[in-house]
């Protein structure tokens, strides 16, 4: 099922600098971003599941599938999916499609509180984006789980090579997804649901 062999790696791997636990929080002119790299696969998929059952409401959600790079454009050639669903529907697909979710290097996905447009992103490199009002109750948990606090991204593995994980059956895992939560394909930008991809 997976292209490669790191299969522990949460969808991408650096031979250049080890994936350490870290957060850091950014501020921008219109928004305040928190990014979480996380080692353990099965840490992110938590903090994930926290997100999704905090929620009240629908929720809608966004898949961008990375299929080639153009050099011309210096920028990735990307297809966008978007849809709305319930909390426990979302809940079951977190299980059922988990290696689509958290393995594949060359997917992102991105869940949106429909009542607070609050967000959460999971990039192909497996970083963790949460775009809230406020990040007091996050930044406690992931200090609980001994997830450091850094002023800049010098240790995020994207700034060094990268292997990115992929699935050899993607596009059945991509065409069963978007299906079963029947969501539809969008032009970029697509700016009702996030500001940065």
């Amino acid at each position: 099922m997976i292209y490669n062999d790191y299969m522990d790696e949460p969808k991408s791997k650096s031979p250049e600098i080890e994936r350490t636990n870290i957060f850091i929080i950014e501020t921008y002119e219109n928004f305040k971003r928190l990014a979480v790299q996380i080692n353990d696969v099965n840490d992110i998929e938590n903090l994930v599941v926290n997100y999704i059952n905090s929620i009240e409401g629908n929720i809608k959600i966004l898949i961008k599938i990375f299929e080639k790079y153009d050099n011309e454009k210096k920028d990735s050639i990307c297809k966008r999916f978007y849809g709305e669903t319930t909390k426990e529907k979302l809940l079951d697909g977190i299980k059922q499609y988990h290696d689509f979710i958290f393995h594949d290097g060359y997917s992102e996905f991105l869940i949106k509180n429909t009542t607070t447009n609050e967000y959460i992103c999971l990039d192909e490199y497996g970083f963790l984006f949460y775009y809230l009002n406020e990040f007091d109750n996050i930044i406690m948990d992931l200090k609980n789980m001994d997830i450091k606090e850094v002023s800049s991204y010098e240790n995020f593995i994207s700034n060094y090579f990268c292997y990115r994980m992929e699935l050899l059956d993607q596009e059945t895992y991509i065409k069963k997804f978007v299906e079963e939560y029947n969501l539809k394909y969008v032009e970029k930008p697509y700016k009702d649901i996030l500001y940065c991809t």
